[in-house]
């Protein structure tokens, strides 16, 4: 897919992505517009710079994709402790304009559950203090990672 932007719409919100390909493929990772894909990635994308989704032929993918923008960013530096110093802040303050990040841990998975059920309980918005709060364990979660 090729992603499209309207110039002439602001272009405020970054995203954080967890994948996770559930039929590995021959090649345990390959190479798109020099980025590496594997069964399990991490990636960030500032603001209007993610251009192309790949989605292979009988692949099975979890895809957990959250937007916010900067401001949100910002907010949450001041009042989540584990923002400051993190690797999402010095990326944010860098010039670079995607992170990507390969991540074998398991661990991860629990996130794919836990969303869903979320989404689908949430039907009268009864779980959005529990999904905002299994949003900031994802940040957590992801900042821990990149740690390493």
């Amino acid at each position: 897919m090729k992603n499209i932007y309207d110039s002439s719409l602001p272009m405020n919100y970054n995203f954080i992505n967890l994948h996770y390909n559930n039929k590995t493929f021959k090649s345990k990772s390959m190479l798109i517009n020099g980025m590496v894909l594997s069964d399990r990635t991490w990636s960030v994308f500032k603001a209007g710079n993610a251009t192309d989704d790949y989605h292979f032929k009988d692949a099975h993918e979890n895809n957990i994709t959250i937007y916010f923008t900067n401001e949100w960013l910002v907010k949450h530096q001041n009042s989540k402790g584990y923002f400051k110093n993190s690797n999402i802040i010095r990326f944010f303050e860098s010039t670079n304009t995607y992170l990507s990040m390969r991540d074998k841990d398991l661990s991860n998975d629990m996130f794919y559950q836990a969303f869903l059920d979320l989404s689908i309980q949430n039907a009268n918005n009864s779980k959005n203090n529990e999904i905002k709060e299994l949003v900031f364990d994802f940040f957590k979660h992801f900042i821990d990672k990149s740690k390493i």
